[in-house]
């Protein structure tokens, strides 16, 4: 086969009933010069998946180390010029590759440049609940930090990027388990413009128990670790800066770390004293886990799940 203009990554583990779906929606895509990768991240029982197509490849890890590594093997696996990374419980609208392509290609953005599409979400009865449209950022930006943009960044799966320059900025961060398309972006906006779709590509699947985003250690410790890798970036967006302390805070107070929860909620406060979500943070952070435990409606949504016995799921 000639090499593929576009390299689908779909990273899966233990999930064979929901991966299908995915594999399907990516090779009925009209660009049909690609090739699609499932990267079967250590699954209990290795994938088999009931399809034959010369574009369609499993990888198959022995270990995991988490869905960043998963995705970065299928990067390095990739053969096309392009590359894009879908979930494996989501779904390709039909022209999604061929849109998007038509688009970077369209685009007057300093060069490289990739694309982001709409997002749909999709309740477990197949209503849509809601609709998000991308931002667009020229090359040299701090995408999801500057607020100056219309749109919305949390359409961050959409993206279709050139392989080369994926690899250029060394793909995913390893170390984080959550909020990775955060790190993600602010590295590839850098060196790459970002041009946005106004067009519904993508159909995202509100499964929120399952999604690694639910576990709260995980997604504390990834907000750490993206402040302190971009702190120069954040310094210059203090708005947004409280924004990511609000939410760590907010997520040590669902874990039940009082003292983390006002350090993170306070300095957001200092930072933009003005936000009226901040001082909501902090009052709820200062009222301690148990309070916030009473009045916190999410707070079992976003447990890790647990196994028969109550413990926590690795």
């Amino acid at each position: 086969m000639q090499d593929p203009d576009v390299t689908v990554v779909i990273t899966t583990r233990d999930r064979p009933a929901v991966v299908s779906r995915a594999v399907e929606s990516a090779l009925a895509q009209t660009l049909r010069i690609i090739e699609v990768i499932v990267v079967d991240d250590a699954s209990v029982q290795p994938l088999r998946l009931g399809r034959a197509d010369t574009r369609l490849r499993v990888l198959r890890r022995t270990s995991s180390t988490g869905v960043c590594a998963a995705r970065n093997a299928g990067l390095s696996a990739a053969r096309g010029r392009w590359v894009t990374f879908l979930d494996d419980d989501d779904e390709l609208v039909p022209d999604m590759l061929e849109t998007s392509l038509r688009a970077a290609h369209a685009s007057e953005l300093p060069p490289p440049v990739a694309v982001l599409a709409g997002i749909e979400e999709v309740d477990r009865d197949g209503r849509i609940t809601r609709i998000r449209l991308p931002v667009t950022s020229a090359r040299g930006g701090h995408y999801a930090l500057d607020r100056t943009m219309d749109g919305e960044f949390a359409t961050h799966n959409t993206l279709v990027c050139p392989t080369r320059t994926m690899l250029a900025i060394g793909g995913w961060d390893e170390a984080l388990r959550a909020w990775e398309h955060t790190d993600l972006f602010l590295r590839l906006n850098q060196v790459c413009s970002i041009q946005g779709v106004p067009l519904v590509l993508y159909r995202r699947h509100d499964h929120r128990t399952s999604r690694l985003s639910s576990n709260l250690e995980a997604r504390a410790d990834s907000l750490q670790h993206t402040l302190d890798k971009h702190q120069a970036a954040f310094a210059q967006h203090p708005e947004r800066h409280a924004h990511y302390l609000g939410a760590m805070g907010i997520t040590w107070l669902r874990m039940g770390r009082w003292r983390r929860a006002v350090a993170a909620t306070t300095r957001a406060l200092w930072l933009a004293p003005r936000r009226p979500k901040g001082v909501v943070q902090c009052l709820a952070s200062l009222a301690g886990p148990r309070i916030w435990a009473q009045l916190d409606p999410q707070r079992r949504r976003l447990q890790p799940p647990t196994e028969a016995g109550g413990a926590p799921l690795a």
